[in-house]
């Protein structure tokens, strides 16, 4: 008798052992389900809105009219200054089938404006300029007297980089480093280092230097140094140089 009760204890515990496991995974599955039907739903309002096509057909009508209209077949919220959109001038738009993109673009173009899209969020503000040339330096140079000096050698130091000065005197280089020096040189002027430290336009003079200018041979492929020459050389005197 009691072996019977003991396998029925036995029997109802094993029962509701198993009951208790299929519960649990039928809540596992329930919350599984749950989620990913809530994941999808959210893809889909994502998608819905962010992939809502925009129409447009204003004439002569306000900016801030125009986003309000973009706000309202988007879903979009949107975020702009009034002060900067309501002195923007009347415009007609014309869109058919277009994505926000396209619609947001359209809008901003020409009126000096730019956009951001975040999240659900439309972020209109004034467009930044960006200073392409931050680092491209001007400028001319001249001897004592203001003369304007022709193929001075200008160079950013410590690289190749380099260019010469016109016939005015006139360079234009754009620098890697706008905290490096400038070198410049030429025959018969000594060199002179300039720091750039961040100047867009140098105007440099240079000083005549006679004791390299003393030193320089012209010949008849050029003009070099003397220390530099391993030929042989001819000194003539200016009286041997005029005619009968």
């Amino acid at each position: 008798m009691n072996l019977k009760v003991q396998y029925k204890h036995l029997y109802c515990l094993l029962r509701h052992l198993i009951g208790a496991v299929v519960c649990t995974r039928k809540h596992l599955i329930i919350m599984k389900l749950t989620f990913v039907i809530t994941f999808l739903c959210s893809i889909s309002a994502f998608a819905k809105g962010y992939g809502q096509r925009i129409n447009l057909d204003l004439k002569n009508t306000a900016i801030e009219s125009v986003l309000k209209e973009i706000k309202k077949q988007s879903g979009y919220d949107m975020f702009y200054n009034v002060d900067l959109i309501s002195p923007l001038r009347k415009r007609s738009f014309r869109l058919k089938n277009a994505t926000l993109d396209e619609a947001l673009k359209e809008v901003t173009d020409n009126l000096g404006l730019e956009y951001a899209i975040e999240e659900r969020m439309i972020i209109i503000s004034k467009k930044r300029e960006y200073r392409t040339n931050q680092n491209l330096i001007k400028g001319v140079v001249s001897g004592e007297g203001g003369k304007k000096l022709q193929g001075v050698s200008v160079v950013e130091k410590g690289t190749s980089n380099g260019t010469t000065t016109d016939i005015e005197g006139n360079y234009s280089i754009k620098v890697s480093n706008p905290k490096g020096t400038l070198v410049f040189s030429i025959v018969g002027y000594g060199k002179k280092e300039v720091l750039i430290e961040g100047l867009q336009s140098i105007d440099i003079q240079l000083v005549e230097d006679k004791s390299e200018l003393d030193e320089v041979v012209v010949v008849a492929y050029g003009q070099q140094k003397k220390e530099s020459l391993v030929s042989s050389i001819t000194t003539i005197n200016p009286k041997e140089l005029k005619g009968p």
